[in-house]
């Protein structure tokens, strides 16, 4: 089912990444998710932002995978925290706060431009 679903929409397993302990193990792991998403044949993964903010390096071993990765989360409200993850290669960060957020990033995008001219 999810294959045939996949050719029309993309579709991502979502995952809480040990962030609260499921019943379900494919949801108390970065790993766990990336297995099952890459064994479903899924487009990626939507994950708490946590676990990426504490180590962007996951974004790496997820892309590494194949796989797409979006996060969530009331830490992605933080600019600070979406900048990270943006840098860090996350393809989507779902926020609460659009505008702020949006804003955020347009201004570090400029001052990531005025710095590569200076340098």
């Amino acid at each position: 089912m999810l294959a045939f679903k996949q050719a029309s929409y993309p579709v991502f397993f979502l995952t809480d990444c040990g962030i609260t302990r499921m019943a379900d193990a494919r949801c108390n792991s970065v790993q766990a998710a990336i297995r099952f998403a890459n064994f479903a044949g899924l487009s990626g993964i939507v994950t708490n932002c946590e676990p990426i903010i504490e180590a962007p390096g996951l974004v790496k071993v997820i892309k590494n995978a194949g796989l797409l990765l979006f996060t969530y989360g009331a830490l992605n409200n933080i600019v600070a925290n979406a900048q990270l993850q943006k840098r860090a290669g996350v393809d989507a960060v779902i926020v609460d706060s659009v505008l702020r957020v949006y804003k955020g990033l347009q201004q570090s995008d400029n001052e990531d431009q005025i710095n590569n001219m200076v340098n």
